[in-house]
């Protein structure tokens, strides 16, 4: 006659039980929660702003255009280590995007890419035009 299982391995058993059940019961609605201090997630042709390209962008209407323009200056400008990030004018943004995004090339480009490294040279002495 062959002994049982030893009662370590019974009591063991009992413990992983017990705390999948807790898991289980505590992984529910646990009431309101506190709403996120992200900023909200700004779209364009579906897509939100870190995977928004140049075709995104020519596909856009002028709202979510104006939308884009406007989350990419409060994300980009806001606090840093080393203060506010450096932001272009609504203008000097639409005005990028028109002109890079126009070559058949441009397509796959991304809008926050180009905004971030225009916005970073825009007070070199000789900015490109």
């Amino acid at each position: 006659m062959r002994p049982g299982p030893a009662p370590w391995l019974a009591l063991a058993l009992i413990v992983l039980v017990a705390g999948i059940a807790i898991a289980v019961a505590s992984s529910g609605d646990s009431g309101p929660t506190v709403a996120s201090a992200q900023s909200p997630l700004e779209l364009i042709g579906g897509k939100p702003l870190q995977q928004a390209s140049c075709a995104d962008w020519l596909a856009g209407s002028p709202d979510e255009r104006a939308a884009v323009i406007a989350a990419l200056t409060r994300d980009v400008g806001g606090p840093t280590p080393g203060g506010v990030g450096t932001t272009l004018s609504s203008a000097a943004a639409y005005s990028l995007f028109q002109r890079s995004c126009a070559a058949a090339y441009a397509q796959g480009f991304l809008l926050y890419e180009l905004y971030t490294r225009a916005s970073a040279f825009q007070y070199t002495p000789q900015h490109f035009q």
